[in-house]
């Protein structure tokens, strides 16, 4: 928590004049594989073997603070309970919540927590691997007090050998090191500061494989002085567990197979500078913009295939988002005080729909399936099931209370982590998902149950009005203040809404999002010729085009079709299209246009200016001067 010229971290206050002793911390991103199931940490074996691993990334200034913190405090307290002789001593130092030792919650990196006891990085909102997925998002952290020797470059030089009439140095770029896992590191340490001989004689410190309860080893440390550390894997140990080779290693003479790491200096002081900066640009914002995103169908499949994987979807969603908004925040009718926040929320992990109905007597989707292509049985059942399902009534109002739990449960755990800022909630629901929420905005019995008012919803390749034209649904006003209907013209999943709010604007066209790409000139003379759409079909299959209805969208907007949309988005509009691109024809891009929504940088450019616009709610009079102009 941040205030005027002091940081304050857990239980520590610091001034901004000077800071603690820290070191740089990293974080990069690991398989689940990687995990020992016995104590939840990074397997030993997996822990040094970083062949065509992820490199690591450095954490913030802010964040390696807080980490450094709580692990110092963490390591005084253990060590301290460790010295005492007497057990109802140490019973003395118990604390009733372990996490308030172990968990860290970040600062820059808000929508991740540490767990110094693991050294391991989760995120906050999302991810439990209740279904056993193996994309589960579970990041190593390393604290960088001993980085491995490489000829990387950057700011900072490090001393690499021991000996003064030595001048041989080695450039470290700090935000791109490879740290000795803190295991090996603690265990010399401790070594070391009982019996300095190591320092001066050839030997070697066993390094345990924490990953079992046996006397295995991984391999063995060589330090030739106080600021280097040779790590000698368990199968070069032949080579080098001899006094001639370890002089050889000292002289700097033979080394191959070894992996080099020298002791860092803490973070330079200097760099308070930097804090500054960091806490600068955090204090700006005066509102949170979050919105959270709802996906639609086939999201089982998220377990089997990582391309599926929704949050890792949202991920990507959000780091466009940052990365478009450093490109728009010299346009002057956005806010640039208001941080924008994308959270995922999934519902279909939580549901369990083996057996449809509550008689178990009925057999189950897997017992009906035949033996025969099973794969394209199960792909179709991942897939076309969550559909059935949502059209049976009992079933609906399960996967819609699962989205409202999910929601006010995913709020409420935000605003305790940003409880001194005024937090606004937009919704983004794509397919199924923009049926779901609608059905939540629609309703009284079920929006009322929402712990927050929606400011804006957005549906992208929504079957909304398809749903309601078959349900003869009366359009009203949703519990938002504006409703934008996201569409591809090439999306076949994706339909018009302002039709089924006014049948006379039918013919206009839908409002063209701009694009930042090439213009449609071409585009459009290349739809006009059908000899792509005969090829790749064969005209056999359209013979009757006469049948295929065409509707002429050479309608103009009128001032009563503003009047009449005007209640469901102040902008006087709510059908919004993404142009095809040049190569986007109809047959070639209908499936890819449907799932790749979250990709594309014209519909994200689109969302950030709604949500950041100075002037979110318009009057009618400027929403019909907007739009008939």
């Amino acid at each position: 928590m941040f205030f005027k010229g002091i940081i304050q971290i857990r239980l520590r206050v610091y001034s901004t004049k000077t800071i603690p002793k820290t070191y740089q911390w990293y974080y990069r991103l690991i398989p689940s594989i990687n995990i020992d199931e016995t104590n939840g940490k990074v397997k030993s074996i997996a822990d040094i073997d970083d062949n065509n691993k992820s490199p690591f990334t450095a954490f913030s200034l802010t964040d390696c603070l807080l980490l450094e913190s709580q692990f110092t405090q963490r390591n005084e307290l253990m060590n301290k309970k460790h010295s005492l002789k007497h057990h109802f001593m140490k019973r003395s130092l118990n604390f009733k919540d372990k996490n308030s030792l172990d968990i860290v919650y970040l600062k820059k990196m808000d929508l991740y927590f540490c767990d110094i006891n693991k050294m391991l990085m989760f995120p906050i909102y999302w991810g439990n691997n209740k279904n056993n997925s193996s994309f589960e998002e579970i990041y190593e952290i390393r604290r960088g007090k001993w980085v491995e020797a490489t000829s990387t470059s950057h700011e900072k030089v490090v001393k690499v050998d021991g000996k003064k009439h030595e001048s041989k140095s080695i450039k470290m770029n700090i935000n791109k090191q490879n740290p000795i896992p803190s295991f090996i590191s603690d265990h010399v340490e401790t070594i070391i500061h009982k019996d300095r001989s190591f320092l001066k004689e050839e030997k070697l410190i066993s390094i345990p494989d924490l990953s079992n309860n046996t006397k295995k080893i991984i391999g063995k440390v060589f330090m030739p002085d106080e600021n280097t550390m040779f790590f000698i894997p368990r199968e070069h140990l032949m080579i080098y567990d001899n006094l001639l080779t370890l002089r050889l290693v000292k002289e700097n003479v033979f080394k191959a197979g070894l992996r080099k790491f020298v002791k860092q200096e803490p973070i330079d002081s200097n760099l308070i500078k930097q804090l500054e900066e960091e806490k600068r640009k955090e204090d700006k914002f005066k509102k949170i913009h979050l919105s959270f995103c709802i996906h639609g169908i086939g999201q089982t499949l998220g377990s089997k295939y990582e391309y599926v994987n929704f949050p890792k979807t949202i991920n990507t969603f959000r780091t466009s988002i940052y990365n478009i908004i450093s490109e728009l925040e010299k346009e002057k009718d956005m806010h640039d005080n208001v941080k924008l926040q994308v959270l995922p929320i999934t519902w279909r992990d939580k549901l369990n729909f083996d057996h449809p109905t509550n008689d178990n007597n009925l057999p189950s989707f897997s017992e009906i399936c035949p033996s025969g292509a099973t794969t394209i049985r199960s792909l179709i059942g991942d897939i076309g099931l969550d559909i059935l399902l949502y059209d049976d009534v009992y079933y609906q109002q399960q996967i819609i209370n699962a989205v409202i739990n999910e929601l006010n449960d995913k709020y409420e755990t935000y605003k305790k982590h940003h409880s001194n800022i005024e937090i606004e909630i937009s919704l983004i629901g794509h397919s199924l998902g923009s049926l779901i929420l609608f059905d939540i905005l629609s309703d009284k019995k079920y929006y009322q149950k929402l712990n927050f008012d929606v400011s804006n919803f957005f549906g992208v390749g929504s079957p909304v009005s398809i749903f309601k034209l078959i349900q003869r649904y009366n359009f009203e006003k949703l519990a938002c203040n504006n409703y934008f209907n996201i569409f591809h013209e090439c999306d076949p999943i994706g339909y018009r809404i302002e039709p089924l709010i006014d049948r006379s604007i039918a013919n206009v066209q839908p409002v063209a999002i701009a694009t930042l790409s090439s213009p449609d000139i071409i585009i459009d003379k290349v739809k006009n010729i059908n000899l792509i759409n005969d090829y790749i079909l064969g005209s056999d299959l359209i013979k009757n085009k006469s049948e295929i209805p065409n509707l002429k969208l050479d309608g103009k907007l009128k001032e009563s079709h503003v009047q009449n949309i005007y209640k469901h988005n102040s902008f006087g509009r709510v059908d919004f299209v993404i142009k095809s691109k040049l190569l986007d024809l109809d047959v070639i891009n209908a499936l890819s246009s449907h799932v790749s929504y979250f990709e594309n940088l014209d519909m994200i450019r689109f969302i950030i200016q709604k949500l950041l616009t100075k002037k979110n709610k318009l009057s009618l009079e400027e929403s019909i001067k907007l739009n008939l102009k």
